[in-house]
């Protein structure tokens, strides 16, 4: 077919306007195979097909599933569900760098929230965590896909009246109806997959270094324990000694076995 012409490589794919693209398949495409699956085994698919909210989806590769080692977990309906939840925020984020400066409640609860950075401060890569989570490594956005739906092709407003038998008389042909042009600026709906290559989870510790935290705060304890005994003992015996000396015992002299009394009082 092109041993008369040339093939050019592009840096995007043409999209034809009247060509529906949902947010499932926007992450069919996006490599995030086990995230999808989990998808549909939570109870919240609808949201994928539908174009009545739009919704923003930080979809975990494959490879992040496989180093958070939740393989096995994916069995569990009710955890699918909580953790699905937490990577979908109602409401359509695309320009991250404006919508940085605040955090958005996930799907799981308005607690479960989620904050975004950016990694370099340079407007070019960006970050996503739980907001409030032990860990304060984010999972970095590699990719992105945004939904939308078909678009259909533009008509002559007079000719669309016409085949809907709702013509109207207008005074002039340049006068074009404001209720169809207030259609046409609205934003078309479709919501936008962002791809991460590490899983969001509430309790996303560094193991390790939280260990070693909780060790330390342990030694700690009972160093703090063993040194307020050790004080104690040592107060009580000043404070015997003390009283001792109140009452006139003297030490015995080296050498003496014999205890000498206590001063007698003129």
């Amino acid at each position: 077919m092109v041993e008369a012409g040339v093939i050019h490589a592009v840096s995007a794919v043409a999209l034809p306007p009247t060509l529906s693209i949902t947010l499932y398949n926007v992450l069919q495409g996006s490599g995030a195979s086990d995230f999808l699956k989990a998808f549909e085994t939570s109870n919240i698919t609808q949201i994928l097909t539908s174009w009545e909210q739009d919704y923003t989806i930080f979809a975990p590769t494959d490879e992040a599933f496989k180093n958070a080692g939740l393989e096995s977990a994916l069995h569990d309906r009710d955890f699918v569900a909580r953790l699905v939840r937490l990577h979908v925020i109602p409401g359509k984020i695309l320009k991250l760098e404006e919508d940085i400066k605040d955090d958005e409640a996930s799907m799981l609860n308005n607690e479960a929230r989620l904050s975004l950075r950016d990694v370099h401060r340079d407007g070019k890569t960006f970050g996503v965590r739980v907001k409030g989570a032990s860990s304060k490594k984010e999972a970095k956005i590699i990719g992105a896909g945004q939904a939308h739906p078909a678009r259909p092709t533009e008509e002559n407003p007079d000719d669309e009246k016409m085949a809907t038998g709702m013509k109207q008389q207008r005074a002039s042909e340049d006068v074009r109806d404001a209720s169809t042009i207030s259609r046409s600026m609205a934003p078309l709906p479709g919501g936008v997959v962002y791809v991460i290559d590490r899983v969001l989870l509430p309790g996303d510790a560094e193991g390790g270094k939280s260990a070693w935290f909780w060790v330390g705060i342990i030694l700690l304890g009972i160093l703090a324990t063993i040194a307020l005994c050790i004080l104690s003992v040592f107060l009580a015996y000043a404070l015997v000694k003390e009283i001792r000396h109140l009452q006139g015992y003297e030490p015995a002299a080296a050498g003496d076995g014999a205890a000498v009394p206590p001063a007698q009082n003129a």
